[in-house]
């Protein structure tokens, strides 16, 4: 998880005090394929993401999740597609 609270942390420092972060995502996933290969992935929650952004200064504003519809195929096993909208403190951490 450290990992991912340091690479949206390099994202976010992109942002004024005041702005506004939108990501769209995935819940749930774990795996992944790119033709015939198969790759790992950190597994999110909603709660993991939320604590990560709120620790970096962020009150989330909107995280809407739409759960993912049943397929045939396996290119991934995520379970929803989110999008979190969140504001950007004024304050300096």
């Amino acid at each position: 998880m450290q990992s991912y609270t340091d690479a949206l942390c390099g994202v976010t420092k992109l942002l004024r005090p005041g702005g506004v972060l939108v990501m769209v995502g995935v819940l749930g996933e774990t795996f992944y394929f790119v033709d015939e290969i198969r790759f790992s992935c950190l597994r999110l929650s909603k709660e993991n993401i939320e604590d990560v952004v709120s620790k970096l200064g962020f009150t989330v504003q909107e995280f809407n999740i739409s759960p993912a519809e049943e397929r045939e195929n396996k290119v991934s096993d995520f379970e929803a597609f989110f999008v979190l909208v969140a504001l950007k403190s004024t304050k300096t951490i």
